[in-house]
């Protein structure tokens, strides 16, 4: 079973008049509003970090900024950078993301594939018990033998998304050892 895409990052570097476009496009003056506001709810404000630069340059000031956003989605990230390269052009610079796994996200991976282990080995006992005239009864011991995570390798040095993408995503595998109860046929008996 494979997890969910990593989170990803997204940096942005904007220039002064990108500042002003934003401001006057979004109504607020913080580069970070944009992002907050086409993002929805997937990115919160705790999810964006801006860094400002102010500088002065002959009769003007020149402010750059920094946009850093976590994204849980890699369409929504997509989307996103899209958008910015739409209303800012070539003034943006827009880094590749960095692939990461949260430990919640790791532990949820675990608890779901251990999960689906234990309702394999139910399925499969359901089955043999069909299979020989008689019922399964409820568990008497579950226990997870094994748990195995393991990365893709990587098999050229592509630099692709697609590539990151598959070489960020983490497999795992749970070997769980289980017994059953076996009740015999229950029989639709009437009462004389």
């Amino acid at each position: 079973m494979a997890a969910q895409l990593p989170l990803s990052r997204l940096f942005a570097s904007l220039q002064p008049g990108d500042m002003m476009n934003i401001a006057a496009d979004e109504q607020a003056n913080k580069p970070g509003i944009l992002i907050g506001q086409k993002g929805g709810r997937e990115v919160q404000d705790e999810n964006i970090t801006i860094s400002k630069e102010i500088e002065r340059k002959t009769n003007a000031y020149q402010m750059d900024a920094e946009v850093c956003v976590v994204f849980e989605q890699f369409e929504k990230l997509q989307d996103i950078c899209n958008m910015i390269v739409e209303k800012l052009d070539s003034s943006v610079c827009i880094s590749s993301p960095h692939f990461y796994h949260t430990s919640e996200n790791m532990e949820k991976l675990r608890r779901q594939v251990c999960l689906n282990a234990v309702s394999n080995a139910r399925r499969k006992a359901q089955d043999v018990c069909r299979l020989v005239g008689q019922s399964l009864g409820k568990a008497i011991i579950i226990r997870e033998e094994e748990m195995k995570e393991w990365e893709d390798q990587a098999d050229c040095v592509s630099s692709s998304i697609q590539h990151k993408i598959k070489s960020a995503t983490i497999h795992a595998a749970s070997k769980v050892s289980a017994t059953f109860e076996i009740k015999g046929k229950e029989r639709n008996k009437k009462n004389c």
